[in-house]
């Protein structure tokens, strides 16, 4: 409505890939044991893609500044044909497994891993806009622990992490078209780090119950990087990456009678407030949020098959999953999650 026209396109990515790898494990000792891998990834991707105003009005204010262009057949308004990238990567891990008792592990690796590069597809008005972002490549660190009690009732971890990213792919806002639009592109180096906390308990006392919580704790910060309004500094979160996660399920299983059994669980999870964006905008960066949800299932104790009744999101929690801020041109766009929804499932398995 804004630009009196109506627009359309089409992307066609082709991907020929090919790899090998070797993994081994060493026995050191008893209970150490030595873990190395290494992987060589070769990929090749071309792309075609096109953007038009279809100017089915004769009224676009795309390709008139006047808005009066008159009938016309499509317009072209960004594309490119038969664009390529090339990518050779390497990847590997080493680690060491300790167990000093059977029933505990201490682990510590470091690891390199990438990510594919590609093409973003969506509005444009400009030939950059379909630019390749390059491949996206991190070491990570991580040290742990997993421990589970003699009686088999508590299962807990306990692990570290801190993560070096290179070219981390990341939403940005490109200004350099004619209508602002957010895609996929690189920022030159980041890191996180942070630690993971799991327990799962199941009382002997209480057959049938489990109980699991999590907790997540994580701090991020993107290099700097250049966009429209100039050289964007160091310290930005990454989008996406709340400060805080917590997840906790409660399930109870039984016999009811007559060779079935019955299902109760209720889980839940938190997740602390976010930015959607690498420029970090707060119009449309997301609160905090917490989701529950339950279900109610019964069926044979073979587990041939199941009923199930089920809620989502069951107080209706409202919160941002993606944001576009065009207040440059006196609009922009918020998508929200799902709302409460409920439903029943039947499983057969043969």
């Amino acid at each position: 409505d804004l630009f009196r026209t109506r627009t359309s396109g089409y992307g066609d990515q082709v991907t020929d890939s090919a790899a090998g790898f070797v993994h081994g494990e060493y026995q050191l000792t008893d209970t150490l044991t030595l873990i190395g891998g290494l992987r060589l990834t070769w990929e090749e991707k071309t792309y075609t893609a096109r953007v038009f105003d279809d100017n089915p009005f004769g009224t676009s204010c795309l390709i008139s500044l006047t808005c009066t262009p008159g009938p016309t057949p499509p317009i072209t308004l960004a594309g490119t044909t038969d664009a390529k990238i090339d990518d050779t990567n390497v990847s590997w891990k080493a680690g060491l497994d300790w167990t000093p008792w059977d029933s505990t592990l201490l682990y510590a690796s470091v690891s390199r891993g990438i990510k594919s590069g590609g093409f973003f597809f969506g509005f444009a008005t400009n030939n950059n806009s379909f630019l390749p972002f390059e491949p996206e490549s991190l070491i990570s660190y991580e040290a742990g622990i997993k421990h589970q009690t003699a009686d088999g009732a508590l299962l807990f971890s306990v692990s570290g992490f801190y993560y070096d990213y290179s070219d981390i792919q990341t939403f940005i806002r490109d200004q350099t078209t004619a209508v602002p639009t957010q895609r996929l592109g690189n920022v030159g180096d980041a890191t996180l780090y942070g630690a993971d906390i799991d327990a799962t308990f199941t009382p002997p006392q209480l057959e049938g119950l489990t109980l699991s919580v999590g907790l997540g704790l994580l701090e991020s910060e993107l290099g700097e990087f250049l966009a429209l309004g100039g050289l964007v500094p160091k310290g930005n979160d990454l989008p996406n990456a709340p400060g805080v996660t917590f997840n906790a399920l409660a399930r109870y299983e039984q016999p009811i009678g007559g060779g079935l059994k019955g299902l109760i669980q209720v889980d839940g999870r938190y997740s602390g407030s976010t930015f959607k964006d690498a420029l970090n905008d707060p119009i449309i960066a997301s609160d905090g949020f917490t989701l529950w949800n339950g279900r109610i299932a019964v069926g044979p104790e073979s587990g041939n098959w199941e009923a199930a009744f089920w809620a989502k999101n069951i107080f209706d929690e409202v919160y941002k999953v993606q944001g576009v801020n065009l207040t440059s041109l006196g609009f922009g766009y918020e998508n929200f999650n799902n709302p409460r929804t409920f439903g029943g499932t039947l499983t057969v398995r043969f």
